[in-house]
């Protein structure tokens, strides 16, 4: 057998140095309770002496396997959502996860009773990586879930401080390069419509500090900004006096533009009888790669998070990083933006 020195340390390696079982090595490394704790921690000092790091073929070997395909990586996106909504990473995530032919499933936490046996049934199937998705309340603590044996990830900014890599978007950037889109194609009168949530999350903030600082005026000649406030509802659910007060803004500021949250507002603004783009063109902080032409703006922020999610969880399964991390990292993406037939040029 080759020295150490010239090889990666393998948990037969720990095994022969503490004259353990290569199995209860194994457990141990994954973090099982039916290893006694102090089995574990001293599996733990010496994997971390001999400079032990997970194996991602071995990975590969223990993950699922498919009826004529090779071994593959396999990931979990638990949420913690009550009723049966669904999130805007549902689809996005699974999309990004099986195009890369990992396995993929969605977990809703709220609907578990045992974490212990939901953690074992995870490693049982072959699941490498955890994404963590919203909860309701965001301000719920973690789940009591063995964190140390998976690949973890966070879609929600929030999770970071308690040790979750995080992938999100610039919201404070997008609505900046947003802004500066729709000047170029020569709007000079722009209402914005903002939606925030109660209590307000991190991602509200920067968007509402971005809106608040173009009504400053951020450069001599610069166009004016009208913010209008809108509860956080689907248009559907509007009311009357909602309605009464959009369109009362938009007949006192005559905006040649409204930049919306989603798709949504432009409904809504339908709703007030403007017809978009024929009296009022329309941009979205938050449209979707699949709905050009009929809409422009910024690309949704699921739709580029998912694909640096699946691949910053493969960097840490490489690198043999599991568990959390006492110094989170926050990749920031900055979403596209994809012109549409809500945003015809002004010349106006």
């Amino acid at each position: 057998m080759p020295p150490l020195s010239s090889r990666p340390v393998t948990a037969a390696d720990i095994a022969m140095r503490l004259s353990l079982a290569p199995t209860t090595v194994a457990a141990a490394l994954r973090g099982e309770t039916r290893i006694a704790a102090s089995t574990r921690e001293r599996v733990a000092l010496v994997a971390a002496e001999l400079g032990y790091r997970r194996n991602l073929a071995a990975s590969l070997l223990g993950s699922r396997r498919q009826p004529g395909r090779p071994p593959t990586l396999s990931a979990a996106y638990l949420v913690r959502l009550t009723g049966a909504g669904a999130t805007p990473y549902d689809a996005t995530l699974r999309a990004a996860f099986d195009a890369a032919g990992w396995g993929f499933q969605i977990i809703n936490l709220m609907t578990v009773r045992d974490l212990t046996a939901l953690a074992r049934r995870l490693e049982n199937q072959g699941v490498d990586g955890l994404v963590l998705g919203p909860t309701t309340p965001t301000d719920l603590p973690l789940p009591a879930l063995p964190w140390e044996r998976f690949a973890l990830v966070s879609v929600i900014r929030q999770r970071a401080s308690e040790g979750f890599d995080t992938v999100r978007t610039n919201h404070f950037g997008s609505v900046l390069g947003l802004f500066d889109a729709v000047i170029t194609h020569g709007y000079r009168r722009i209402g914005v419509l903002h939606r925030s949530h109660t209590p307000a999350l991190q991602d509200d903030d920067a968007r509402l500090a971005a809106f608040l600082l173009l009504q400053k005026r951020r450069s001599p000649g610069a166009p004016p900004v009208f913010l209008h406030e809108l509860p956080f509802r689907a248009e559907r659910n509007a009311e009357r006096a909602d309605l009464a007060a959009l369109d009362a803004w938009l007949t006192r500021h005559r905006p040649e533009l409204v930049i919306g949250f989603n798709s949504g507002d432009r409904d809504l603004l339908a709703q007030t009888g403007r017809r978009i783009p024929t009296d009022l063109a329309f941009a979205s902080l938050h449209t979707y790669a699949n709905q050009r032409p009929a809409l422009a703006g910024l690309q949704a922020p699921a739709e580029i998070v998912a694909d640096l999610t699946r691949l910053r969880l493969e960097q840490k399964l490489r690198l043999g990083e599991l568990g959390l991390s006492a110094r989170p990292i926050e990749s920031v993406v900055t979403p596209a933006f994809l012109p549409g037939a809500s945003l015809p040029a002004c010349d106006r």
